[in-house]
C-alpha cells in the first residue's frame, strides 16, 4: 500500500491502483482508530505509536488501531494527493465492509488525502459514524489548487476536526478548514522545542490521548467516551477557536 503529492494538473486521473485491503479484525471489534503519515514519510515515525497508543486510551472495549502505509507512492510532493485519495479510497471500502459502528481517522499533512477519500467511502457504503481529524493538512492539488481541499476536507464526516499551525513553512496548510471545527494550537508548548511546526499538531493530539482536560482530540472522541454526532453542537463547523494544551 503507498501513494504521492500533486503539483501536476489537477485534472489529470491518477494511473496508480489501490487493491482494497484485507484488514483482518476480529469479530468483536466495532470501532477502529486509523493514523495516516503524510508525504516523504512512513508510518514509523509517528503513525504506528499513535495507533496502538489511541487503542491503549480508549474508555470502551471494541476497538483496534491500524497505521496506513502509503510510503511507497508518498516519496514526493508530485503526486501524494492525487494518490492519497486513491489509497484512501480503498481504506474506506474495507472499513465500510467492516460492519463498524464508527470510524476515526487521523491525518498529517497530505495524509489528509487519505482520510478525506475514506471518509467518503465509508459514509457512501456503510452507517458508522466517522470523526476526521486533520493535522496541519496540506490543502494543495495540482499547480492551480493550492486550496484544493479548504472546502472539501470534513464536509462528510459526522465529526471534522481541525489541528492548525500557522506558523508553518510547508506551503499550502495555514488555512482553516470550512466545513470542520478549526483548534489553533500554533501557541503549544511541546516537549521537544525544536519540533517543527509542520509536527505540532501531531504532538498536540498524541498528548491529548487519556488526558480528560485537553481542549482537543481525545476527551472529544469516541476514544474518550464522546458522542461523534453532537461533536458539532458546541464546536460549530467552520469556527477557529485559539487553543493552547
Amino acid at each position: 500500500m503507498r501513494a504521492l503529492l500533486p503539483l501536476l494538473s489537477a485534472c489529470a486521473a491518477p494511473t496508480l491502483e489501490v487493491p482494497v485491503p484485507d484488514l483482518g479484525l476480529d469479530p468483536d471489534i466495532t470501532r477502529v482508530v486509523v493514523t495516516v503519515h503524510g508525504a516523504g514519510r512512513d508510518p514509523s515515525g509517528w503513525a504506528t505509536d499513535a495507533a496502538a497508543e489511541a487503542v491503549a486510551s480508549a474508555v470502551d472495549p471494541g476497538w483496534e488501531g491500524l497505521a496506513w502505509d502509503w510510503a511507497d507512492d508518498a516519496t514526493s510532493t508530485v503526486r501524494a494527493v492525487d494518490h492519497g485519495l486513491v489509497h484512501g479510497e480503498a481504506l474506506g471500502s474495507a472499513l465500510a465492509d467492516a460492519d463498524l459502528v464508527h470510524v476515526l481517522l487521523v491525518g498529517h499533512s497530505a495524509g489528509a488525502a487519505v482520510v478525506h477519500a475514506a471518509t467518503q467511502a465509508v459514509v457512501a457504503g456503510s452507517d458508522a459514524t466517522v470523526h476526521a481529524v486533520y493535522l496541519d493538512p496540506f490543502l494543495g492539488r495540482g499547480l492551480s489548487g493550492w486550496g484544493w481541499g479548504v472546502d472539501r476536507y470534513g464536509v462528510e464526516a459526522t465529526a471534522a476536526e481541525h489541528l492548525l499551525h500557522t506558523d508553518d513553512p510547508v506551503p499550502a496548510t495555514g488555512r482553516p478548514l470550512t466545513a470542520a471545527w478549526v483548534a489553533d494550537v500554533s501557541g503549544a508548548a511541546v516537549e521537544d522545542p525544536d519540533l517543527p511546526g509542520h509536527d505540532v499538531p501531531i504532538a498536540v493530539w498524541r498528548a491529548s490521548l487519556g488526558d480528560p482536560g485537553a481542549p482537543v482530540g481525545w476527551p472529544l472522541s469516541a476514544l474518550g467516551g464522546a458522542d461523534p454526532t453532537a461533536f458539532h453542537d458546541t464546536r460549530p463547523r467552520g469556527t477557529v477557536e485559539d487553543v493552547i494544551p
